[in-house]
């Protein structure tokens, strides 16, 4: 079913709203605009599927929807989360996300079309993923292909749910899913850590770095387009690598002109500059420090081969359990890693702090597989 029109879709919006769970995706291009714009939305319940022309239709009126208690079902959604925060300013208030769901069955971040085929027995075709969701008239393959998205989410949801609280894993998707509900703001004073070549930049040229990725940060923000289409990184490093004094003393290259800037960019840019050269030391935004030390490098080491058999054994996607990064952040003692904290914490992260407190060791058994085994504590003297 195509909605085309405002009418339509109040009718639409009314039905998902009266609904205990309902299934969401979106068809959005990214590629020539700083925010994702919407071209198809797609919704289900369990009696059908839509197709929403989001370019006919006020998309901001399925606020309500997202707003009430229902529970929006998505696969691999944490873009579309950035899409609804920008066309209606809520996200969902609830959410399964198949994708994340999935990995406490054993999957490794899944397709959908993998989900539905080894849950459902249902083949997925694929013929409209990479098409123009934005030409219109939309046609019959693309509507199909759209609908499919949602189509059986629900179905997926019901698999999922009982096969997870069968294995006593049901809270811990869901409190996953929890954590991916968000949409986190850029942090302006860190995008310059995202320019290439920035760790070569030292003294005052750095809080020029700072000062002007985030004037193209927010500048691409205001103008919805591409960071890069404000300035490009080589432009930028240029800039803070020999940070002019005025707009006559700007440097060249084959890649920037200052020339082609418009006044206001100019301006922009410049009052940047001024501000980066004056950025007091305490001001600066460092990115922190990601080298383990030698010494806890075969720690880490262990630590991930413990947690890959874990993930083994449980049937649970090892990348989910825990990254190589979030073992080297909990042994450098990174607040909030995320081995402290839920679900990680009761399954491995108790674990690997008794470890790494030398209250417990690694062993090899001799069959391809590591133990857990104690370790003595000194007698008192």
């Amino acid at each position: 079913m195509l909605v085309d029109d405002n009418d339509r879709f109040a009718s639409l919006v009314d039905e998902l709203a009266g609904a205990g769970a309902y299934a969401l995706d979106a068809e959005f291009h990214g590629e020539t605009s700083y925010y994702p714009r919407l071209a198809v939305l797609q919704v289900a319940t369990p009696e059908r599927a839509a197709v929403v022309d989001a370019t006919l239709v006020d998309i901001a009126a399925l606020r309500p929807v997202l707003d009430g208690d229902g529970l929006m079902v998505a696969h691999a959604g944490e873009q579309d989360l950035q899409v609804l925060l920008r066309a209606t300013g809520v996200i969902p208030s609830r959410m399964l996300d198949t994708q994340i769901a999935a990995g406490f069955l054993g999957f490794g971040s899944p397709s959908l079309a993998k989900l539905v085929g080894d849950l459902l027995g249902i083949r997925l075709e694929k013929g409209a993923r990479m098409s123009d969701w934005f030409k219109r008239p939309l046609t019959a393959e693309q509507i199909r292909y759209a609908a499919a998205d949602v189509l059986h989410l629900l179905d997926l949801q019901a698999v999922l749910e009982e096969r997870l609280s069968a294995a006593g894993r049901l809270a811990w998707a869901y409190e996953e899913c929890e954590r991916h509900r968000r949409v986190r703001q850029p942090d302006l004073t860190a995008t310059w850590w995202r320019v290439k070549g920035f760790r070569q930049l030292r003294g005052k040229s750095r809080g020029v770095a700072q000062e002007l990725a985030a004037w193209r940060e927010a500048a691409a923000m205001a103008a919805d387009k591409p960071a890069r289409r404000i300035l490009a990184d080589e432009a930028l490093f240029l800039l803070a690598d020999k940070p002019p004094t005025s707009a006559h003393d700007m440097p060249t290259s084959r890649l920037f002109d200052a020339r082609r800037l418009s006044a206001e960019h100019l301006e922009g840019m410049m009052a940047a500059v001024a501000r980066g050269l004056e950025l007091p030391p305490s001001e600066l935004r460092l990115p922190p420090e990601t080298d383990l030390p030698p010494q806890l490098q075969p720690l880490a080491s262990l630590l991930s081969a413990w947690v890959a058999q874990q993930s083994r054994d449980l049937s649970i996607d090892g990348a989910l359990i825990a990254t190589r990064t979030d073992i080297e952040s909990f042994l450098r003692r990174v607040p909030d890693n995320r081995l402290e904290s839920g679900w990680r914490a009761e399954l491995v992260g108790a674990t690997v702090g008794r470890i790494v407190a030398g209250d417990a060791g690694v062993a090899y058994a001799g069959n391809g597989r590591l133990v857990l085994v104690d370790v003595p504590r000194p007698a008192p003297a």
